[in-house]
């Protein structure tokens, strides 16, 4: 996500300490290989149907977002970012975009196509599609969407909304290169085993804050997208437990 004015890194560690799993260490993942049993579960979660994703999200009331008394209170500025499925070979992927590195803010870093609400956006949703127009040229008719994941407010009092949609052709891609270095995929599977998240804590303004990441070939995926990947998994995986 950019919102192109500044909430860059800091905008990343927008997770909240609540949700956080209880007894992860920081800066490391879970211990423990992944069993038989949990392999399979992972693969028949990745593996759903396009029907069975959308009456899952149908079904999903996005929870109400968790104050925090460490973050300003007045009213946050609204974003949306695209969480994009694509139907591929082994199951869903999910498509991200890294940052290029000349950005004043947020270089680098891995996220999803999205940005703030500007006035002439309805909403955070058509904010959301009309980003991934501009960043990956990503046409809004190609994506079908089936629903939200929880809000997040992040330390510079954005509230960005995630809403997720399904893909079966991309069509042709074309990162914006003033924004976008590389546009990925990654296999769904990867974010609905656990054992991938890793919990980090870092001091931001004086004040400790607890983040997600969950690496994948290279890529540091951290903070506000990783949190948001765990919501997916954690929707995906709740359903289907």
């Amino acid at each position: 996500m950019s919102t192109k004015d500044g909430t860059g890194e800091r905008a990343a560690m927008a997770v909240m300490s609540d949700r956080m799993t209880q007894g992860d260490q920081g800066g490391q993942g879970r211990q423990g290989g992944q069993g038989p049993q949990k392999a399979e579960a992972v693969r028949a979660a990745s593996n759903l149907s396009g029907d069975q994703l959308r009456l899952l999200f149908d079904a999903y009331q996005p929870q109400p977002l968790a104050a925090d008394p460490q973050i300003d209170q007045t009213q946050p500025k609204p974003a949306g970012v695209l969480v994009p499925l694509v139907a591929g070979a082994g199951g869903w992927h999910v498509l991200l975009t890294q940052r290029t590195s000349h950005l004043t803010h947020h270089a680098g870093q891995i996220s999803f196509p999205g940005g703030r609400v500007e006035p002439d956006d309805p909403s955070a949703t058509i904010a959301a599609l009309r980003e991934a127009e501009e960043e990956i040229s990503l046409a809004r008719d190609r994506v079908e969407l089936i629903g939200q994941l929880d809000d997040y407010r992040t330390v510079t009092n954005y509230r960005v909304t995630p809403v997720v949609g399904l893909i079966t052709d991309t069509g042709p891609l074309k990162a914006d290169a003033n924004e976008v270095a590389a546009i990925f995929q990654a296999p769904l599977a990867h974010f609905l085993n656990p054992d991938n998240f890793e919990r980090h804590d870092r001091a931001v303004d004086n004040r400790s804050r607890s983040f997600y990441a969950v690496p994948y070939q290279g890529y540091f995926i951290w903070g506000a997208t990783a949190a948001m990947l765990k919501n997916l998994a954690s929707v995906i995986q709740g359903a289907t437990a």
